[in-house]
């Protein structure tokens, strides 16, 4: 059974529609709609289509720390919490504190 070239096409558009492109301070974070929607009531609220908050280009404009929420999107996608860890200074408190609260924001 052979796919025809609409239906590769039409696959291909379903695949763009579900990918999110989120403008982070100075950096472009790409990923999917179920990776945003699945645990954040933030993002759930900010992809429902109630607001038209999608910039000219169709990225979301998102004010937070380029860098936490590099980690926050990580967690998004695997479930798994970063670990801020130096062997000769230990656990960062601080970074987990920002992290944490920085995380918040999205949750809700």
């Amino acid at each position: 059974m052979s796919t025809s070239n609409s239906q590769l096409k039409e696959q291909a558009q379903n695949q763009a529609s579900q990918q999110v492109v989120l403008q982070v301070g100075d950096r472009r974070f790409v990923t999917s709609r179920d990776t945003l929607t699945t645990e954040s009531g933030y993002f759930a609220a900010l992809l429902s289509g109630r607001w038209n908050d999608a910039r000219e280009d169709g990225s979301y404009l998102i004010d937070a720390d380029p860098y936490l929420f590099e980690h926050i999107l990580q967690y998004l996608r695997q479930g798994v919490p970063p670990l801020f860890f130096d062997s000769a200074k230990g656990h960062d408190r601080l970074m987990y504190l920002a992290l944490y609260t920085e995380a918040r924001y999205f949750q809700n």
